[in-house]
């Protein structure tokens, strides 16, 4: 461990109000942190997380020292260095991921256009009654001028006004 290291490390460990890296108690208190964990079922996977901070070289020995102050089965060494191994695996790839839903047929809605003028039937589908008059529409369907009337795309352009010199005119009344 380099100089600069070594410093760093003695001030995150006074900080965080732990003995520094040449008093012998550290090792204790480490253990008793890993003991106290507020989960019981995840000590071991805390224990692993910690031994992950150490580095490669030095692992063993932190393993070694810790491991007969802790009050739970401990694994192996290479059982917590598998676990960091498939925590850095589920990281980089994640399993589990959820799966695309399946799309599942929508039940369409069917609307009978009737053609007031010419009795022309269309039959239109959409996902609702509404959309399935937008589609009536954008082909032309459309209402009258009286309340109530629909017609055809041709009979909507026959009964169109049309305005001529600035008066409105029907061409099926006036054509």
């Amino acid at each position: 461990m380099i100089q600069d290291e070594k410093r760093r490390l003695e001030n995150e460990l006074t900080v965080m109000g732990l003995p520094g890296l040449d008093d012998p108690a550290l090792v204790q208190v480490m253990a008793d942190i890993v003991n106290g964990y507020p989960m019981p079922g995840e000590r071991v996977g805390f224990f692993c997380e910690l031994l992950n901070e150490c580095e490669g070289a030095r692992r063993r020995e932190m393993y070694e020292a810790m491991r007969p102050r802790l009050f739970f089965a401990v694994p192996s060494l290479a059982a917590c260095e598998d676990m960091i191994a498939a925590k850095a695996e589920r990281m980089i790839r994640p399993r589990g991921m959820p799966a695309p839903l399946k799309e599942e047929p929508f039940e369409t809605r069917a609307v009978d256009m009737v053609c007031d003028a010419c009795a022309k039937t269309e039959r239109f589908e959409g996902l609702t009654t509404a959309t399935a008059r937008l589609e009536a529409h954008k082909a032309g369907w459309g209402r009258g001028l009286e309340a109530g009337t629909v017609f055809c795309a041709s009979c909507r352009l026959e009964t169109m006004p049309v305005k001529v010199y600035g008066e409105s005119f029907t061409k099926r009344m006036h054509g």
